[in-house]
């Protein structure tokens, strides 16, 4: 089996160390994530400026872009053969409703979704609890197989306390009502620290952050082919069509 790990907490990171001694008997593992946090990165690929990717030791690289950049070079630029699956994490935090939008963890795995990788994002609680990471790790090793067999992109969660099992899950919605307010600099300059109270959420018992918080890890299937909103596009034709 061919293994290709990335993330966006950097390849130092904690999550990362756990997942690689985890995966490591399962066949021929290779590391590709970035040389820094890229924390919220989402989906963004550098452009317009070189992406530098430097051999660590064997099987591990560091790249100075995001983490679908790193993806883009492992496959675009085939560099490393293609794997049976990507997994990206184990992030250090949540990523559930639609703070996935923002997660370049969640990125990683999509960007290899489009190009027909089996993936799967994998995140736990925020911290540095080892704990947290290692049960993470023992939970994604008994649906690896089931990824790879079933294919697709997969997003999953597990708590930081005892897991209980697996529940496949609907995204939950999160409630923006933290107002941002400017602060200023020594200069009067008046700038902005985007970041927030803790968010609240709509939940109910079929949501990711529901599931998690119950103390179940939360697995999530996605896909990019029709994902149209057949509603919207039924009501938009309708309306064209009384235009005409």
């Amino acid at each position: 089996m061919n293994i290709l790990l990335t993330n966006d907490d950097g390849f130092e990171s904690l999550g990362m160390e756990v997942l690689y001694k985890k995966v490591k008997h399962l066949g021929e593992v290779t590391i590709i994530a970035p040389e820094n946090e890229q924390s919220a990165s989402s989906h963004g690929i550098t452009l317009r400026k070189p992406v530098f990717i430097k051999k660590i030791k064997k099987n591990i690289f560091s790249v100075s872009g995001t983490p679908t950049d790193c993806i883009v070079l492992a496959f675009r630029a085939k560099i490393f053969p293609s794997p049976d699956i990507v997994i990206s994490g184990i992030n250090s935090g949540f990523n559930v409703g639609e703070d996935i939008l923002y997660s370049g963890t969640f990125a990683a795995a999509a960007e290899a979704a489009l190009l027909n990788i089996p993936s799967i994002a994998v995140s736990t609680v925020s911290g540095l609890n080892r704990d947290y990471y290692e049960q993470a790790a023992d939970v994604l090793l008994t649906i690896i197989d089931k990824i790879i067999k079933i294919g697709g992109l997969w997003n999953i969660n597990i708590p930081g306390d005892k897991c209980l099992g697996i529940k496949l899950a609907t995204l939950g919605h999160r409630v923006y009502d933290t107002e941002i307010k400017p602060r200023f600099d020594p200069y009067g300059r008046s700038y902005y620290w985007i970041s927030g109270d803790k968010p609240l959420w709509e939940e109910d018992d079929k949501t990711d952050i529901t599931i998690v918080k119950s103390n179940y890890a939360s697995l999530t299937p996605f896909k990019f082919n029709k994902i149209e909103d057949k509603v919207l596009f039924k009501k938009m034709k309708k309306f064209l069509m009384e235009k005409r």
